[in-house]
């Protein structure tokens, strides 16, 4: 008296039959889980083909990243619809308003092809959603620390003579 009992299941991916832009959308669960520099949900972008990610340390420079060959500060960043763009930088890895990783329900990059409704410039399009509200009360925290002791110094600096100053 055996039994054996096959379960099949199969998912499709979504197809865009609306129009011709190309993006992703990144879940809330997996902005969460994803590690991100400075905690910036605009990071993001970095992990969409045509992004190139070029990091500074001078926040004076608009050529930190661009994508689809486009100007860096070419990018449109909008939260909940409304226009969310760095208008002093202009860089296109920065928003004007800080969005947390846990008040993300989506993240929506187009990086060709835009619609009507979003083609505002040339370069990316990053459409941010927050959560909607409900009754039950919910909250979050987090903390880093960041040993400097086992640190090593960098290239450049070390090249140059300087140290790295030791924290702990």
């Amino acid at each position: 008296a055996l039994s054996e009992t096959v379960q099949v299941t199969a998912e499709t991916t979504v197809i865009n039959t609306t129009d011709a832009s190309m993006g992703n959308v990144i879940s809330g669960t997996q902005v969460r889980s994803l590690p991100l520099e400075a905690r910036n949900v605009v990071g993001l972008l970095s992990l969409q083909p045509g992004a190139v990610y070029l990091p500074n340390t001078s926040n004076t420079d608009s050529r930190n990243g661009a994508v689809s060959g486009a100007r860096a500060d070419q990018a449109n960043i909008t939260l909940d619809g409304v226009d969310n763009n760095d208008p002093q930088f202009g860089t296109a890895y920065s928003s004007a308003l800080r969005s947390t990783l846990d008040s993300l329900q989506e993240f929506r990059v187009t990086t060709s092809n835009y619609g009507a409704d979003t083609g505002r410039s040339s370069a990316s399009q990053v459409s941010l959603v927050t959560k909607s509200g409900t009754n039950i009360y919910h909250g979050s925290g987090y903390y880093v620390f960041r040993r400097t002791a086992t640190s090593t110094n960098e290239y450049f600096n070390k090249l140059s003579g300087l140290e790295v100053p030791k924290l702990d």
